[in-house]
């Protein structure tokens, strides 16, 4: 069966209501939630005043005045201490319903088939669907044709996965990695912009009114691009190193390795790395002050 699943624990979900739930969420995040419709979902960006990434997390709309936030990688408390850091005379709450959802992953050629098996509507680009109090959508944060489901512990039962192969925490990472997909805040955090890990595309919605890092995105959008960028790169030595690392280019800092995980006979991992080591790093490789008898290679030409 060519369907595999991870299931995991998120970091932080919320229910954030109030009559000014949508306004507020409006000017701190960075996707405009005025044009997401009811029933839609999108991921975007907290970012601080000089644009530098706090958090990620995936909106879920249900109307203006409900809508529901799911993050991987911001715990809840931190996630509410951000949110509510601007909040002034705002008829808004949130509510941390963390403990009450699971988060599994569905991945491989027979995922629609294995949704429609379990009477579970097949959700399209950007929409959610909310079937028995579970909200499965298509995951714009990992490798295509997979799919989330935010489970309510209610109901988890309503969804059987005893006959399909699940997939250990190195499986999953090596298909995120693999398709260059960062997390945040391990890889992409409070150091650095959306445009080095690549957020800037799906992530940040130029056109919209004021919101938190709103003029440095402008004047990045406008004028230029960022020096440094996040790569999935290959490590072919013995052991793994200490995590983050350097990078060294004729023996001169030229990035971070970030994160490594086992793949077969070598690691594989996301790396931030200055433009001007871009060709050596497709080229020689970039090593480390240990070196650990191997280079940092991008992953797609390893031969």
């Amino acid at each position: 069966m060519s369907l595999f699943f991870n299931q995991s624990k998120p970091r932080a979900v919320l229910l954030i209501e109030g009559e000014d739930a949508q306004n507020y969420l409006q000017s701190q995040w960075t996707i405009d939630l005025e044009k997401l419709l009811p029933g839609e979902v999108r991921f975007g960006l907290r970012l601080n005043t000089k644009g530098k990434v706090m958090a990620g997390a995936y909106i879920f709309k249900k109307n203006s005045e409900s809508l529901r936030l799911l993050s991987r990688g911001t715990e809840a408390g931190e996630m509410i201490d951000l949110l509510e850091q601007n909040v002034v005379a705002d008829e808004i709450e949130f509510i941390d319903e963390t403990k009450e959802w699971n988060l599994f992953t569905i991945f491989g050629s027979e995922a629609e088939k294995f949704l429609i098996s379990q009477k579970q509507q097949i959700p399209s680009y950007d929409k959610f669907v909310n079937s028995d109090g579970n909200l499965a959508f298509l995951d714009s944060r990992l490798p295509e044709n997979s799919f989330s489901i935010l489970m309510n512990s209610k109901f988890q039962e309503s969804i059987n996965f005893t006959d399909w192969k699940r997939e250990d925490r190195n499986e999953f990472e090596k298909r995120r990695i693999k398709g260059g997909f960062v997390l945040i805040p391990e890889e992409i955090g409070p150091d650095d912009l959306p445009h080095e890990g690549k957020l800037e595309k799906n992530c940040v919605d130029f056109e919209k009114g004021c919101y938190l890092g709103q003029e440095v995105m402008a004047r990045l959008h406008a004028m230029g691009k960022v020096r440094k960028r996040t790569h999935s790169v290959v490590f072919n030595g013995p052991h793994a190193p200490s995590l983050p690392a350097n990078l060294f280019l004729d023996n001169k800092p030229v990035g971070v390795l970030k994160s490594l995980q086992k793949d077969n006979d070598r690691y594989i991992g996301i790396a931030l790395v200055h433009e001007k080591a871009e060709e050596a790093l497709h080229s020689e490789g970039l090593r480390m002050n240990d070196a650990n008898g191997g280079a940092i290679r991008k992953l797609e030409d390893e031969k």
